[in-house]
């Protein structure tokens, strides 16, 4: 704001005094921070758009992660549903193995009482002389009938001895059958307990995940959407301050009712000035090689015998580049020689001075700031008159240009 005001005041006294020398260092500034704030804007409105491209990709992300959300949310259900179901599997191999705990223990106790039978049974044997008393016995018989009684009485014995010896060994065989059973289903209950952790484990990385993915969706939007906020009050800030200048070039006195300066077109110095200071060419050459091409835009068709065109007369090619080159020298005609696209792909000289999304021949800002651009690429800051040279190759056309620039930079500071 200070500026601003003391911008106003060097204004206001040049008008009370009638100094046209501070008017044009004033309006010099004003140009130059004109410039700035172009520049500005032009990088803030590159950022909105990148940040309207990356918002558009956070949203089109955000359906993307909504959907990988859903899929998380599906195979969180299913892995719940398969964590019940191990769930019931482990609770009942749990009791099956206590049934089959209790059995082999039943078993167990069942051949510890055989053990114990077949081992009274033996000492018998072996305290009575085994089976050589059934012998005796035998023989002590009082008649056939008794020895056919004693006989089947000794082999029932027999027979009953050989049961529980079997019945024994069946009896180990069934424990050891019970005891396979055992260990198979604790061996099934450990790895269905391995599966029911992992799953636990996946369910909950999956909801971690979830978490973040949302988390992620709401933070990267609003950093774009805080982003964009702050860039768009910056612009805003920017256009109010261009209006400001824009308005104190409009109630400037560039005195041009001067009798000694009745050629020289004061409304033009602010766009000489403006791409003289975008591409550090001086502001009066500028406007000198605008006075010998179309005498200040005076010439009646803005169109050469050669085909240049326009206010600074660029032939179509140097505008858009000769990339485009015919071999015929000509444009084709399908060209648009003031889009932007089409000039940087042919690495052209033609320039949007004016922010109008074009660069025109024949508008008159993009015109100046164009030719300003084509004397800083050939070499201006080192040679200007090896640069004018380049825009038309003759000699009288550099010392014409010169000696008119030195005419108006005189003519604007004496007035």
């Amino acid at each position: 704001m200070k500026k601003i005001y003391f911008l106003i005041v060097a204004i206001v006294l040049n008008f009370i005094f009638g100094s046209n020398t501070l008017a044009a260092e004033t309006i010099h500034s004003i140009l130059k921070e004109k410039g700035d704030i172009a520049e500005n804007q032009k990088a803030l409105t590159s950022k909105i758009e990148r940040l309207n491209i990356e918002l558009n990709e956070l949203k089109q992300n955000e359906t993307e992660l909504e959907k990988k959300i859903r899929d998380l949310d599906t195979s969180i259900e299913d892995r719940e549903i398969q964590q019940s179901v191990l769930k019931d599997q482990i609770w009942n191999l749990t009791k099956d193995i206590e049934r089959y705990r209790v059995d082999f223990n039943s078993y167990n106790e069942k051949i510890e009482k055989r053990k114990r039978l077949v081992h009274e049974r033996l000492k018998i044997l072996q305290e009575n002389e085994g089976v050589l008393r059934y012998f005796t016995f035998l023989l002590e018989s009082e008649s056939f009938t008794n020895f056919i009684e004693r006989g089947m009485a000794v082999t029932k014995i027999i027979e009953l001895d050989q049961s529980i010896i079997n019945e024994f060994k069946e009896d180990q065989r069934e424990v050891e059958l019970q005891k396979d059973l055992l260990n198979q289903k604790q061996a099934e209950l450990r790895i269905l307990e391995g599966e029911y952790q992992q799953q636990i484990k996946i369910i909950t990385e999956q909801k971690t995940e979830k978490t973040n993915l949302l988390e992620q969706i709401k933070v990267n939007i609003a950093k774009s959407l805080s982003e964009q906020e702050e860039y768009l009050q910056h612009q805003n800030d920017l256009n109010e301050r261009q209006n400001a200048i824009t308005s104190q070039l409009n109630s400037f006195n560039y005195n041009s009712n001067s009798s000694t300066s009745n050629d020289f077109p004061y409304e033009y110095l602010p766009y000489y000035i403006e791409a003289g200071n975008k591409f550090g060419v001086d502001w009066f050459v500028i406007g000198a090689v605008h006075s010998v091409e179309t005498n200040f835009s005076r010439h009646p068709t803005m169109v050469s015998s050669k085909g240049a065109l326009g206010h600074m007369q660029f032939l179509p090619l140097s505008w858009i580049g000769y990339k485009y080159d015919n071999v015929s020298g000509q444009v084709p005609a399908n060209i648009d020689i003031t889009d932007l696209d089409v000039i940087a792909a042919g690495n052209g000289f033609g320039k949007d001075m004016n922010g109008d999304g074009k660069a025109d021949p024949f508008d008159l800002q993009d015109s100046l700031g164009s030719a300003a651009w084509y004397l800083s690429k050939h070499g201006y800051s080192e040679d200007p008159a090896k640069a004018i040279w380049h825009y038309n190759h003759a000699q009288w056309y550099v010392d014409k240009v010169l000696n008119e620039a030195k005419r108006i930079k005189n003519l604007v500071h004496s007035n």
